[in-house]
């Protein structure tokens, strides 16, 4: 990895990303936040970057990145493409990744929303035994509201890397949410996103994050807000078999009146190891926030691990504020009463599963949306590549699977 950093004309935002990541230095278990993620044996490896050239762009009605290019983007819905080298970077992130994807991109994928609209992002790799990293900038302007649906797809792919990441800037009064949903497979893409998100005043940013499956992989994420500005975070993980998945964060209330709400359920199965390490810091410029934080973890059996790190810093009196953490079995009292009504342990150590994930997936308002996380929960949960639907239709071709002529 250190070999790709030599680079021929930097431009400035490169020079200060490269300053920044000589500072920090790239990451190992001795960094907190990568204390439980097999970051080292990940970039020691002797990768070998792949570079995409620039496409002609169809149209679809969604936004398609293949391999680091976009080759799909909609029409006549408010959005405005372009590849710029002039994306400010946040020169206060916690995070060496993000500075690395800085680093190693001289333009990034620009993408503005000026009206209002749905649109779904798939970030698809379809490359073997290599890396390939690329950044986009997300930028909502004033007033709009839009819901963002990504998916980070792996097309059967062996032991590539993709590092990714957005800086996102909401603009005031805007509303924003953005889902994603991955699955991560054994041996295939190793997907590390690093993420910024500004969230100026009166703005609302609404970040879900679905992690299914028994690879590798990481969200890391920093976001600021402004006066009055808020942010819902929540996160579903489920791991299984010798899995190593996690998020991680840090959100900062920089103005005053500003509202953070941080949930996260994570199921883990077999020798899987989950991580949540979530920091959440009010300045003393922000006195009436409001912040609330919880993580819950169920262990399936033994072997399974989860890191969980819930931590507020507060430096005003101000505030309400509340954290909290809890990590055990499936509940031997409910396990009890579904028994004594006639069902199996098997079935009901399923139902109280299911229950369990199905409360961070019902948060989604978006109906169709919904539907399709339910059947991506699915498939991982029976370890099955397709799940016949019983009582309901998920859409899944609709949502996931369709594109236009």
């Amino acid at each position: 990895m250190k070999q790709l950093l030599s680079m021929a004309n930097p431009n400035t935002n490169q020079q200060k990303a490269l300053k920044k990541l000589e500072t920090l230095g790239l990451p190992t278990k001795k960094n907190e936040e990568y204390r439980y993620f097999d970051i080292e044996n990940i970039l020691s490896k002797e990768w070998e970057r792949f570079e995409a050239n620039t496409q002609d762009i169809k149209e679809s009605q969604n936004i398609i990145i293949h391999n680091g290019v976009v080759v799909n983007m909609p029409k006549d819905k408010g959005i405005i493409l372009e590849y710029s080298d002039e994306i400010d970077i946040d020169e206060e992130h916690f995070d060496p990744i993000y500075y690395l994807g800085h680093t190693l991109n001289k333009t990034h994928i620009k993408i503005r929303f000026t009206k209002d609209c749905r649109v779904v992002i798939r970030h698809i790799n379809s490359i073997n035994d290599k890396f390939i990293s690329y950044r986009t900038a997300l930028y909502f302007d004033k007033n709009v509201k839009v819901d963002i649906v990504e998916f980070i797809e792996d097309l059967d792919t062996d032991n590539s890397l993709m590092l990714l990441g957005s800086d996102i800037f909401v603009s005031s009064k805007a509303e924003v949410s953005l889902v994603r949903e991955r699955t991560a497979k054994k041996n295939g893409l190793i997907a590390i996103s690093s993420d910024r998100v500004n969230v100026d005043k009166n703005a609302l940013f609404s970040y879900h994050t679905f992690d299914f499956g028994d690879g590798k992989g990481l969200n890391l994420v920093k976001a600021k807000l402004d006066e009055e500005a808020k942010i819902n975070s929540y996160h579903l993980l489920f791991a299984r078999d010798k899995a190593n998945i996690g998020n991680i964060s840090k959100i900062i209330h920089a103005g005053k009146n500003s509202k953070s709400t941080q949930k996260a359920k994570n199921i883990l199965h077999g020798v899987a190891k989950g991580i949540f390490d979530a920091l959440i810091k009010i300045d003393n410029l922000a006195p009436k926030s409001i912040t609330h934080q919880n993580s819950q973890a169920v262990l399936l059996n033994d072997g399974a691990f989860m890191a969980s790190k819930p931590q507020l810093e507060i430096y005003i009196d101000d505030v309400e504020a509340s954290h909290g953490s809890t990590i055990g079995e499936l509940d031997a009292d409910q396990l009890f009463y579904l028994r004594s009504r006639g069902i199996n342990k098997e079935n009901a150590r399923k139902l109280l599963i299911l229950a369990f994930a199905n409360e961070m997936i019902d948060v989604i308002e978006d109906k169709l949306i919904r539907e399709t996380l339910h059947c991506s929960f699915d498939k991982v949960y029976h370890n099955k590549p397709q799940v016949e639907c019983i009582a309901t239709c998920h859409h899944c071709e609709e949502m996931v699977l369709k594109e236009d002529s």
